[in-house]
């Protein structure tokens, strides 16, 4: 029925009188009833009314397909076709209505044994159907097309939406990358000239700091580049039995000398040690490496007191067996309510134009990649507490498998 209200959609004007649809459900059923009325001897009275009532079919099919031009079209040809048989022995006379009583006369001169009354009102209510039946066709088909304007309006909004959110975080990307990539190239800049300088005097020392400065130009590129990849592309974990103590302790031991130069006291406190269990180390290094990273910025943009000192510390503790727990909290600048939701978003950052926004962002995928979850306690001016719950069991092997 769907494609045939399509087919007959391509039609204009009274084209639609000859189109295929209206002789399947308008003129031959109408014609084919008609024919039955016709041949059905008049004392068959439940046939005739049965017939009569047929006529309601391609009355409202007509509805249905055309609207109120097409019921009404069924209507007008079904009474026409209709009524020499229901008065035709008016028409006939007296002697031609006993002969076909009697079957004497010719099959098609039987007529609808049914009252005068009963076969007017039956005309009426064919047309009364028609006048029902196209209107609330009309009606649902005008209501159909608003909707699909509707819709269509609202895709088209929703496009608009999507690219403008595209260019925001586009924007907001450019923006976080070009003061990163900038800070890099200062530092390599400044690299060089003390490598410059002490090359030229003789002095180990600028070369040393030379030296320093464009190691950690070069890491920090690393970083950026490797959380971006981190973040764009899908990666099952890769599960082997993993002591998170050891690697806790690996990544604080790696960290803490470059903390220790930025004035930042780095301190990793394990209780108690775990037994390996299933884990991505590659994972859960990067989360803890972006978390502390995190929390050294923090650190860094906040003004302390005289007597006070900044500080990060990075927790691991077993909770109810079930899942292990990593802490790195840090007494830096913290965060309001607003940006403590928008964390894990890509491209958003607490740190306005410092920032890319990948960090964060990529701390979720991961931890969410491992089966684990990612909280955040924060204060402004306080600090913040970042916890990663990972689960202590080999489900976490199934759990991947399954949904991968």
């Amino acid at each position: 029925m769907d494609s045939e209200m399509e087919y007959v959609g391509k039609y204009m004007g009274w084209q639609w009188l000859v189109s295929r649809p209206a002789w399947i459900f308008l003129w031959l059923p109408i014609v084919a009833i008609t024919l039955m009325h016709y041949s059905t001897g008049s004392s068959y009275h439940w046939l005739h009314d049965i017939f009569r009532r047929f006529y309601y079919i391609p009355i409202v099919l007509g509805g249905f397909l055309f609207g109120l031009r097409g019921a009404l079209a069924a209507s007008i040809l079904a009474s026409l076709f209709y009524i020499p048989h229901a008065f035709g022995g008016m028409l006939l006379g007296e002697t031609a209505l006993h002969d076909a009583h009697h079957h004497l006369a010719d099959p098609l001169m039987n007529t609808d044994p049914a009252t005068t009354m009963q076969k007017l009102l039956e005309i009426m209510l064919y047309f009364v159907v028609a006048m029902i039946t196209g209107l609330l066709s009309d009606q649902q088909k005008a209501a159909n097309t608003r909707l699909a304007e509707a819709l269509e309006e609202t895709k088209r909004m929703a496009q608009k939406l999507v690219e403008s959110e595209r260019l925001a975080a586009v924007g907001y990307a450019v923006g976080g990358l070009a003061h990163d990539i900038k800070n890099m190239i200062t530092s390599l800049d400044g690299g060089k000239r003390f490598l410059r300088t002490g090359l030229e005097k003789q002095d180990f020392q600028e070369i040393k700091t030379g030296q320093k400065l464009i190691q950690r130009s070069i890491d920090a590129i690393s970083h950026l580049v490797g959380n971006m990849l981190t973040y764009s592309r899908g990666r099952k974990p890769d599960w082997v039995p993993t002591a998170p103590s050891v690697l806790l302790e690996e990544v604080c031991e790696s960290l803490a000398p470059a903390e220790t130069e930025k004035g930042i006291k780095l301190r990793c406190e394990v209780i108690p040690p775990v037994e390996p269990f299933q884990l991505d180390p590659i994972m859960l290094q990067r989360v803890v490496v972006n978390l502390i990273n995190n929390a050294s910025d923090a650190c860094r943009e906040k003004t302390y007191l005289k007597d006070e000192k900044p500080w990060i510390e990075v927790r691991g503790f077993l909770k109810n067996t079930k899942e292990y727990i990593i802490e790195v909290a840090d007494n830096g600048v913290g965060m309001t309510e607003e940006a403590r939701k928008n964390i894990s978003h890509a491209f958003f950052s607490t740190k306005g134009s410092k920032g890319t926004g990948f960090g964060l962002a990529v701390c979720q995928k991961l931890v969410t990649e491992m089966g684990g979850n990612l909280e955040v306690e924060s204060e402004p001016n306080v600090g913040s507490t970042f916890r990663v719950g990972l689960p202590v069991s080999k489900q976490s092997v199934d759990r991947d498998a399954t949904e991968v």
